[in-house]
């Protein structure tokens, strides 16, 4: 009898593994009680895995590096101009990524699988595309007539009827670079910095842009209440449905003619792991989870122009969300149009042009609000 327990719990004892920790860093807009399926699921996997949020959440490229290079995140989700930032730092404490342990991977959408933003010499990948964001223009459907071009933010029709965007310089400038039909690579490689010309011009475009405006907005969301008094948003699209139901308006995205910018989120995993089998393979698990239909259905809702980076995903749109959307399709990811990473001497130059048009716009003083930070370094 004694013989028999003791052949059932040495049974037991190899079905069921031993409890991992998994230390996640993430932005915070996950949705909620992602920890508590996520743990299931891996139960469910033969796994033992208890996940722990980091907190705070990420805030920029220097959250994510030290909470890896001190081995307090165990995944991370960088957005994608990190990669390259301060010499690819963030490339020697990331684990180069071995794509055969996620499933999902299979779902990945064709314009992700030849990205370059994360990629090293040796042609290793070390992100996995997860949610691509479009920043362009909304507006309000019952007001005007929609916009087609970026131009249109300078012209006399659109005066005081929209704010600027501010946790990032970049989309400024970059939305007079495509106004002006400059190329993007241009601008980010600084070939346009050489063109007195071009620089000319950039600098009327930014200005009108910001003599135009209302004042600025950031925390990647609109606020209902200004929304109520503008005709036209610049916007991640992130609260138009949730403004559209609170102020009874009818907020509806553009289709620009010289198309939208984009931001990537994506997943890694830290260098560490490579020496910690268990942690690393509850990793990967968390990553095809991040990556599953079911997560990315909970996710998505209520923001139809944020997508997904798998084919896997039979969107559900709510008659609210269908209304937000274009006539047209949203357009496709092109890495091209990722708002890039700029060498600080390309940078530096680039907000002295933003310094130069806030003050010819005469908005320095409003624009202290804003969490950019315009000084050269």
């Amino acid at each position: 009898m004694r013989m028999k327990v003791l052949a059932c719990l040495l049974l037991s004892s190899a079905t069921v593994s031993a409890e991992v920790e998994i230390n996640f860093l993430e932005w915070g807009y996950l949705p909620e009680g992602y920890k508590a399926r996520f743990e299931a699921y891996a139960k469910s996997q033969g796994m033992n895995v208890t996940l722990n949020k980091v907190e705070p959440f990420i805030t920029d490229f220097d959250s994510v590096y030290n909470a890896l290079r001190k081995q307090q995140a165990d995944v991370v989700m960088p957005t994608s101009y990190f990669f390259k930032t301060h010499d690819s730092r963030l490339l020697k404490v990331l684990l180069p990524l071995d794509l055969s342990k996620v499933s999902n991977y299979q779902f990945l959408k064709s314009e992700f699988k030849n990205r370059h933003y994360d990629i090293d010499d040796a042609g290793n990948h070390y992100a996995l595309p997860h949610t691509v964001a479009h920043f362009s223009l909304a507006y309000d459907s019952e007001k005007i007539d929609a916009p087609d071009s970026w131009r249109d933010l300078y012209g006399s029709q659109l005066k005081q009827s929209f704010r600027v965007y501010c946790d990032q310089f970049e989309p400024l400038v970059l939305t007079s670079v495509l106004a002006n039909g400059m190329d993007v690579q241009a601008f980010t490689s600084g070939e346009i910095l050489k063109d007195s010309d071009m620089m000319a011009s950039l600098r009327v475009s930014v200005s009108a842009q910001l003599k135009n405006a209302d004042g600025f907005w950031f925390n990647q969301v609109n606020d209902c209440d200004d929304l109520k008094n503008q005709t036209v948003a610049t916007t991640w699209g992130l609260e138009l449905t949730e403004c559209n139901a609170a102020n009874n308006q009818k907020w509806r995205l553009a289709t620009l003619e010289e198309g939208n910018l984009f931001s990537l989120d994506s997943l890694s995993l830290g260098r560490h792991l490579e020496n910690n089998p268990e942690k690393r393979e509850a990793a990967y698990l968390l990553v095809d989870f991040l990556m599953s239909e079911a997560h990315f259905q909970r996710l998505l809702a209520g923001l139809p122009s944020i997508e997904g980076s798998t084919t896997n995903v039979d969107r559900r749109l709510t008659d609210l969300e269908v209304a937000v959307l274009p006539d047209q399709p949203l357009p496709t990811f092109d890495e091209e149009y990722l708002i890039p990473y700029l060498p600080t001497p390309i940078k530096n130059r680039y907000k002295r042009l933003v310094r130069e048009a806030m003050a010819t716009a005469g908005v320095g003083e409003l624009s202290a609000a804003c969490p950019w930070d315009m000084t050269s370094k």
